[in-house]
């Protein structure tokens, strides 16, 4: 037989525990770069999240400091003394009270700045343009809540609202917005974070002095859940959760 003829000695396969351990090594790689990965998909809606909150603060605290400078110096109208007085407790029974200012600047920060389609349609102080968009898309003045009214509120607020402050529609900037659907075959704008989800907003929120403008996003699991003092922000708030992102937060 000749050399090149001679049986070549068989190569020895991989072992099970060989296997096992390639196996195990791959799944811990596998984990660490689907780990990393979450964390650059979570990383663009949050920066998104937190430029969009810090921007519509801004916008909104300044049409708000113009409204209460203007309704704290401007005189309140005869006509909605009566119903300011009742509207106190105890009553008041003259202009001199100063609980009387104080409600009427609250009125006519909700006028201006509405939470709900509910406060759109005040009577006390009407805001044309906000109700007129509203029975446009045939919202009733009385209806059931919904989560995206403060997001709605918000963007009418910045496009239709006081323009002492200088705000247009096209300075949103990096806020984002989506049709909310009414139910009732059409649809309205409001403002979302990264991750679609409605702004909420408060005027008054609990906790904190008195006219401080909060606004927060639902954060990653899009669940309206408030883990800060500040839980009249959302009209359902069945749980507490702890991934909100505020402007009471910011780093």
């Amino acid at each position: 037989m000749s050399p090149t003829q001679r049986a070549r000695p068989a190569r020895p396969g991989f072992t099970l525990i060989e296997l096992l351990v390639v196996l195990a090594i791959l799944a811990v790689l596998m984990a660490l770069l689907s780990a990393a990965v979450m964390r650059f998909m979570q990383a663009g809606p949050r920066t998104a999240t937190r430029s969009a909150l810090r921007t519509t603060k801004s916008k909104m605290s300044a049409q708000m400091k113009s409204v209460r400078a203007q309704a704290n110096g401007e005189p309140i109208p005869i006509s909605l003394l009566p119903s300011i007085y009742a509207l106190l407790t105890p009553a008041a029974t003259s202009q001199a009270d100063p609980r009387v200012r104080a409600k009427y600047i609250e009125l006519k920060m909700m006028q201006a700045f509405p939470q709900t389609f509910a406060e759109v349609f005040n009577p006390l102080l009407p805001w044309p343009d906000y109700q007129r968009e509203l029975m446009n898309n045939n919202v009733a003045p009385s209806g059931t809540t919904a989560p995206f009214e403060a997001a709605v509120c918000m963007r009418m607020a910045l496009q239709m609202g006081p323009r002492e402050s200088g705000t247009n529609p096209e300075d949103f900037g990096p806020i984002g917005t989506k049709l909310f659907d009414l139910g009732n075959g059409k649809q309205v704008l409001g403002l979302v974070d990264g991750w679609g989800s409605p702004l909420l907003f408060s005027r008054n929120p609990a906790g904190q002095p008195a006219l401080t403008l909060v606004i927060m996003s639902w954060g990653p699991d899009r669940l309206p859940g408030v883990a800060l003092p500040v839980t009249d922000l959302s009209p359902t708030n069945p749980t507490q959760y702890d991934d909100n992102l505020s402007t009471l937060n910011l780093p």
